[in-house]
């Protein structure tokens, strides 16, 4: 009986589904991460195309994993094009001049005192 208990862990069924499991995990992961990049209220349309995307990740790393390298690069290139074509744009970042030009005030106040 125990030789029968081991065969069937050791089938590719579990493995299988490990890996689904885990693809899942990944999915939702890439989706949250994608989401909470936007330093923004996701919408809608932002919440439909991260998780197009992390399904097109998670599949491109699937085929890799395979050895189908060629429609790997196929799903990458889709996973380009859709990044290009989705309206996820992240929240503008601060002003670097302004940024820079604080900087060098502090530098000049902390140096020679108040200006």
């Amino acid at each position: 009986m125990t030789a029968l208990a081991t065969t069937s862990k050791i089938d590719g069924r579990t493995r299988e589904a490990r890996r689904r499991k885990q693809d899942a995990a990944d999915r939702e992961a890439i989706t949250a991460a994608l989401l909470e990049s936007l330093g923004r209220t996701a919408t809608m349309v932002d919440q439909i195309a991260a998780e197009n995307l992390a399904n097109l990740i998670v599949w491109a790393r699937t085929l890799e994993r395979r050895s189908q390298f060629a429609e790997a690069a196929k799903v990458r290139q889709q996973i380009t094009q859709a990044v290009r074509a989705t309206g996820m744009k992240p929240q503008p970042a601060a002003s670097q001049k302004t940024n820079a030009a604080n900087a060098g005030l502090d530098y000049i106040r902390n140096k020679y005192g108040a200006v």
